[in-house]
């Protein structure tokens, strides 16, 4: 009986460290909804300016990757913690082939 709760425990435990690592560390993606976006040009080199419209809610990465000349930027979120503060977060990018630039699912900047 004890060793069976005990078991139970642990697992209990378990679910709750993997949903605290999901929530505080790990995050998810961000929609361009759940976003202030600024995009400023100038001189070859684009700065944007993401922030999340919840006070809750921190940026904790910003990953990109490209299809063709198209560049797809993710925000992801996490629950605002010690670990994580910052609601907003910058990107300085120096253009070169690029021909539209989309983030959270919405086109942000075109070259045309």
């Amino acid at each position: 009986m004890k060793k069976t709760v005990l078991f139970l425990f642990a697992i209990l435990l378990l679910i709750a460290l993997v949903c605290g690592l999901k929530l505080f560390i790990i995050g998810e993606p961000m929609d361009a909804d759940t976003l202030a976006i600024q995009v400023d040009e100038g001189d070859g080199q684009l700065a944007i300016y993401v922030q999340s419209t919840d006070s809750a809610i921190a940026i904790s990465n910003m990953q990109y990757h490209y299809d063709g000349t198209i560049m797809q930027i993710t925000v992801w979120k996490v629950l605002s913690s010690p670990l994580n503060r910052d609601g907003d977060i910058c990107l300085y990018y120096e253009l070169m082939d690029e021909t539209e630039i989309w983030l959270g699912g919405k086109r942000i900047w075109s070259a045309k």
